[in-house]
């Protein structure tokens, strides 16, 4: 399947975009597989 997703169509230009997925949407990208439920603000990590 393939899916695309532009941000700039979903959200106005002051909000940020997050994308969550259970298994990598690109192969030329570096993942980083979370285990467990995780929060984050602006970007870090901040509990779980």
């Amino acid at each position: 399947m393939c899916l695309e997703v532009n941000p700039e169509d979903i959200k106005d230009s002051d909000e940020k975009t997050i994308i969550i997925a259970t298994e990598p949407l690109t192969e030329n990208e570096e993942w980083e597989k979370i285990e467990g439920l995780k929060a984050f603000e602006n970007g870090e990590f901040v509990k779980t």
